[in-house]
């Protein structure tokens, strides 16, 4: 299954797509959300009926990278209704205090905007050791979201996977209590570029 065929999640992304507004990716100027639905995607892979989860998946950067507030979030998802089952509530309250929750675990708290006194190397560190912390779930959402930033690094800015390629490796040293097989997956991958960084 992807995103694009459960109509739930077509509803999440509609409003990722509100809040992220016109920001675009880095490299290529694709829209925003198309990152936010490659990695629901990835988690898709691994655990294709974890709805709850792939919501959290897309909605993963709209704390740290939009005005979008946790309000705004529990507002919009307890107003989701299911029109083939009498416009009943499709989250329970307790769902969505989860996917909130997520969503704050995966939310970087040591930004330069937050720490202007650390360097990046430092406030990495620090990000690092949060991230060992966070629930198993949002751990194998990260792991997606370093999938598929990866690739987009290695394609259009090799020189920066220099340095972005040690940084997640460090991270995954800890944040290890995810998803096993997406762990190894991610760690793999952190391995072959490296070694490729390694050639050129």
């Amino acid at each position: 299954m992807k995103v694009k065929d459960n109509f739930i999640l077509i509803k999440i992304l509609d409003f990722c797509t509100k809040w992220h507004g016109d920001q675009k990716k880095k490299y290529t100027g694709e829209p925003y959300t198309v990152h936010l639905v490659d990695v629901a995607n990835k988690y898709l892979e691994y655990n294709p009926r974890a709805i709850i989860n792939v919501t959290a998946a897309l909605l993963h950067d709209i704390l740290e990278d939009t005005k979008c507030t946790e309000k705004d979030i529990c507002d919009f998802l307890f107003g989701i209704v299911n029109p083939d089952e009498n416009n009943e509530k499709l989250f329970l309250q307790e769902d969505i205090e989860y996917i909130v929750t997520i969503v704050q675990e995966l939310t970087n708290q040591y930004t330069h905007k937050n720490y202007p006194e650390h360097n990046r190397k430092y406030r990495k560190i620090l990000e690092a050791k949060r991230l060992w912390t966070i629930s198993r779930p949002a751990q194998s959402i990260k792991y997606c979201d370093i999938i598929v930033n990866i690739r987009d690094i290695i394609d259009f800015d090799p020189e920066f996977a220099r340095v972005y390629i040690p940084e997640k490796k460090y991270i995954l040293q800890g944040m290890n209590k995810g998803n096993f097989d997406l762990y190894l997956e991610t760690c793999h991958l952190i391995y072959v570029i490296g070694q490729e960084l390694k050639e050129i």
